[in-house]
């Protein structure tokens, strides 16, 4: 039978001062603060992996994480136990998905086209090409994730409004085929 486990006050953890070895400050449900001999005291959430391994997760530090969001932190684990994944894990892949969202911008992707089709292409048109992305496309797509783009995103950023044409056709037209407006 588990042992009942006082909960843990804001009080008892500023008291805690270390000793000459670590030792553990429990909260219950796994929670505890770990006080090391230097005076770091540290959230620590030890539970029973979905394989049936033991696990160990750190959360942070006491005065920068509170009490309070330890238990947050505490509940969230859980609940990704009680779905079957390992929380460490989770905090994994999560990290790896931000970091790939801030490399994989739109902008970041056509800067690194740019620079590999520009070899190709004389300096002049190399340089039109970037100062119309610059202008046109990455003031409002440069900083999303190119994952989340859709093809309605890109619809009619690659030309300018018809009303910057001056050649262009009537609007009458414009929903009707060309074929139909020279019959007029």
């Amino acid at each position: 039978m588990a042992r009942t486990v006082t909960p843990l006050t804001d009080p008892k953890c500023e008291a805690a001062k270390p000793r000459e070895k670590d030792y553990k400050l429990f909260d219950g449900q796994g929670l505890y603060l770990l006080v090391k001999p230097s005076g770091v005291k540290t959230w620590r959430l030890k539970y029973r992996k979905p394989d049936g391994r033991d696990g160990l997760a750190t959360f942070g530090n006491y005065p920068a994480l509170g009490l309070k969001a330890a238990r947050e932190r505490r509940a969230e684990a859980l609940e990704l136990l009680t779905c079957g994944q390992d929380p460490t894990e989770a905090a994994k892949v999560a990290k790896l998905e931000a970091a790939n969202a801030r490399t994989n911008t739109f902008e970041a992707l056509a800067r690194e086209w740019h620079a590999a089709c520009s070899r190709k292409w004389s300096p002049g048109h190399a340089e039109t090409v970037l100062r119309r992305m610059e202008l046109h496309l990455f003031p409002t797509l440069g900083a999303r994730p190119v994952a989340d783009l859709k093809a309605c995103d890109l619809q009619g950023r690659s030309r300018p409004p018809r009303s910057a044409i001056p050649w262009s056709l009537p609007a009458a037209c414009a929903s009707t085929s060309p074929a139909s407006c020279a019959r007029r």
